[in-house]
């Protein structure tokens, strides 16, 4: 259990729905919070030891200014708030010598596009996917691609972005979509390109489901087809999450 001196930095992006439940767990935990934000509390100046600005799109940059805040507040754990937050929670750290995933791996579980290719090169099965850049001609993408099927934006959380097309026209509609919600001023790095992730599995789709959830029963159906050593489908999943972090060089959960 965390002691009284316990201090955790939390990155909470400005637009992010989840600062209240964060709080409250480190409240019921007893846990001294430091807040980080990409923009400016109009309370900083007052709360100078528990509210910091940082540039979430400089990693590094972020990790000298908190390494010299932690000097006279010593910080014990950093916790990322959505995905624009985990390259940097990454490397502040790793730069305060805490237990964190390796930037590499960080970097690779947070582009859809880097992870899906370090998985299927790693034999675990995966969806059949392409990328698409935004530069591309969506008209002439939609031609190439099996259908239905799944566009996503190569980063960006909870299923912001992840549309289902079922022929051309919706498909470009969907290209259409992702490249608007890019271009918002608070949707992070801007993204190259558009991962188009054919699922095996999309007729049976329910929608309004997270595409999260139909990878995975994919995922398990092919591995019962593949005549894995293990019998159970949950164990099979199981064994093929460890390959996918062990491939990736992910030795901890990015989600806690």
């Amino acid at each position: 259990m965390p002691t009284p001196v316990s201090r955790l930095l939390l990155l909470l992006p400005t637009r992010t729905y989840r600062t209240e439940a964060f709080i409250d767990a480190a409240t019921r935990l007893g846990v001294e919070l430091v807040c980080a934000s990409e923009r400016p509390s109009t309370l900083e100046e007052l709360c100078p030891n528990s509210l910091v600005t940082l540039d979430f799109a400089d990693p590094y940059g972020s990790a000298e200014t908190i390494a010299r805040f932690a000097r006279s507040r010593p910080i014990d754990a950093v916790v990322g708030v959505d995905d624009l937050t985990t390259l940097t929670a990454a490397a502040i750290s790793q730069r305060l010598g805490l237990k964190a995933n390796p930037l590499p791996a960080v970097t690779t579980a947070r582009d859809k596009h880097a992870m899906r290719r370090c998985l299927a090169e790693a034999g675990v099965p995966v969806p059949r996917f392409q990328l698409v850049e935004l530069s591309d001609d969506p008209a002439r993408a939609a031609q190439k691609v099996g259908y239905p099927c799944v566009l996503k934006p190569l980063m960006l959380s909870a299923s912001r972005g992840v549309i289902r097309a079922n022929d051309p026209r919706e498909f470009v509609a969907a290209f259409g979509r992702i490249g608007a919600i890019l271009t918002e001023p608070d949707a992070g790095p801007p993204d190259t390109g558009v991962d188009a992730g054919q699922d095996a599995g999309s007729t049976s789709i329910v929608p309004g489901s997270s595409a999260e959830i139909t990878t995975v029963g994919w995922w398990a159906r092919c591995l019962s087809w593949s005549g894995a050593v293990c019998t159970q489908p949950q164990v099979r999943v199981d064994c093929a999450v460890c390959s996918a972090y062990t491939m990736c060089g992910v030795w901890h959960d990015l989600t806690t």
